[in-house]
């Protein structure tokens, strides 16, 4: 009855190895392997036959250290029960991570009669781990500032862009709400946004105002997109900030020159225009127009070669091309333009030549009648 009982469990426990699903090696006291389960094969590509007798370091790929086995031995030996991760080789050559446990196998007395390896292979679990933390590192790392919420707007990961732009370590914002970084009369906005994103939008480049830790107001551009488990559910949300408050306040600035240049342009009790290279008309002012007797629409649609004196137009070519051409800031001439009735108006012409990208220079031109300056041109290539 003993001996049936036995063999019974024997039989299942034979069983539960052979339908182990991590790989199974049972070797001798010197290491020889005497079995292996259907999971080992499925993991090496060896099979049972071949690896009778052998010893595993027919697995070995190379990349460990020679101080990793002498280590690994040493445990064993002692008695003691080794386990860690190891790089091995399969039947074909390729590589895979394997976490493995080793422990004695001792008879009824206690003494050690061979040893028992557990192999479970962690390749794709490996991998997944080393391209989590190379994003991981990419993010952290950025300049940008990525922040990562819930759905509900708390903050679970705050980078060091995000550190540097808003001044506030990770320590001081992770479990709080994303409000805490805009002003109180944008949370509305934030609200909105969130929303969008909670339904499955995403979004890029939205400009918006943020808080620093100091109080101070800083423009940003924003991207937010969920991220979504394998349902589709939204589980949390990353937001890329990127501080434009540099840019912003050029812009501010340009506006500000432009609204003063168009000022000075439009108020000027002297002609002035804007033109291209090829001489017509970009813009013109009320000065110009009463002088010349045209609308400011009719000069857009003509230029100022068109209304120079056909005895003058061959001369005044010929200096605005030394002009472009020549280190000259600026070229002055007398010369005689056509009003719009017909009669002769005689100007004196101060041209100046700007440039902006290098391959597009630009001029300007003023005009003056008799000895008062009537007119300023400017072209712009």
């Amino acid at each position: 009855m003993c001996q049936a009982g036995n063999t019974v469990e024997h039989a299942g426990l034979l069983a539960a190895v052979e339908q182990a699903a991590d790989g199974i090696v049972l070797t001798d006291i010197h290491g020889n392997i005497q079995f292996v389960n259907p999971a080992f094969t499925a993991m090496t590509g060896y099979f049972r036959e071949e690896v009778l007798g052998q010893n595993p370091r027919l697995l070995k790929s190379g990349r460990m250290p020679a101080e990793f086995y002498k280590e690994l031995w040493k445990t064993v030996l002692s008695g003691r029960v080794w386990q860690g991760d190891v790089v091995n080789r399969r039947k074909n050559g390729t590589l895979y991570n394997e976490e493995m446990r080793i422990a004695p196998v001792r008879d009824a007395n206690g003494k050690t009669t061979g040893y028992i390896a557990f192999k479970h292979d962690v390749t794709e679990r490996r991998a997944a781990e080393e391209a989590q933390a190379f994003l991981a590192a990419i993010v952290e790392n950025s300049e940008d500032s990525i922040i990562a919420c819930t759905p509900d707007g708390a903050i679970r990961a705050f980078n060091r862009g995000a550190e540097a732009i808003f001044g506030y370590s990770s320590m001081d914002v992770i479990g709080k709400h994303m409000s805490m970084l805009v002003p109180p009369d944008r949370s509305p906005a934030l609200e909105h946004l969130a929303e969008r994103l909670r339904k499955g939008e995403r979004f890029s480049q939205y400009e918006g105002v943020c808080l620093r830790s100091d109080g101070r107001e800083i423009y940003v551009s924003l991207s937010g997109f969920p991220i979504v488990n394998c349902a589709g559910e939204v589980v949390a949300i990353s937001n890329i900030l990127r501080d434009i408050t540099q840019r912003k306040q050029l812009e501010k600035q340009l506006r500000a020159n432009e609204a003063r240049f168009r000022g000075i342009f439009e108020g000027a009790p002297f002609g002035m225009c804007v033109t291209g290279l090829d001489g017509r008309f970009i813009q013109v002012n009320e000065a110009l127009c009463r002088m010349l007797g045209y609308s400011a629409a009719e000069l857009l649609q003509t230029s100022w070669a068109t209304l120079t004196h056909p005895g003058d137009i061959g001369n005044s070519l010929e200096k605005m091309g030394r002009l472009i051409d020549g280190p000259a800031g600026f070229a002055e001439d007398e010369l005689r333009n056509i009003h719009r009735l017909g009669n002769v108006v005689w100007v004196r012409v101060r041209a100046s030549l700007l440039r902006g990208m290098p391959s597009r220079p630009c001029r300007a031109v003023r005009k003056s009648s008799g000895n008062l300056p009537r007119t300023s041109v400017r072209h712009f290539g």
